[in-house]
């Protein structure tokens, strides 16, 4: 629930074309993740979202999100994504992890860590 969240980590990432382009597919080490565009001006560097970590179709491509100066983007931290390489200009974005330490002590919690992702074949 919401009101469990009892911690939280900041920070600001970076694409530029011709440096930083993107990010691999990876989990995050939070509970919720928030996701906001800052801005400046680029083309590309959409997000991907595949299913979620230890569930079997956690390597298949769900969803692509368009980022857009201003908008923000929620999702769950074991919900696997990557930042799609940059094609031109910049894209600097706000994240914060958000932690529940009641959940990361429930029973739901150590079921889903205990279930590795990497138990599932690659896909074809």
């Amino acid at each position: 629930e919401g009101g469990d969240v009892d911690d939280h980590h900041c920070f600001i990432v970076r694409y530029k074309a011709g440096e930083d382009v993107g990010l691999d597919m990876h989990e995050d080490d939070s509970d919720v993740t928030l996701n906001i565009c800052l801005g400046k001006e680029f083309t590309d560097a959409t997000l991907s979202f595949c299913g979620l970590a230890a569930d079997e179709d956690h390597r298949k491509l769900k969803h692509t999100y368009v980022h857009e100066k201003g908008r923000a983007v929620i999702h769950l931290g074991r919900h696997r994504h990557g930042a799609d390489n940059i094609a031109t200009g910049e894209r600097v974005n706000f994240i914060l992890w958000s932690v529940s330490s009641k959940y990361r002590n429930s029973e739901a919690y150590h079921r889903h860590r205990m279930r590795s992702a990497t138990a599932f074949p690659p896909d074809p």
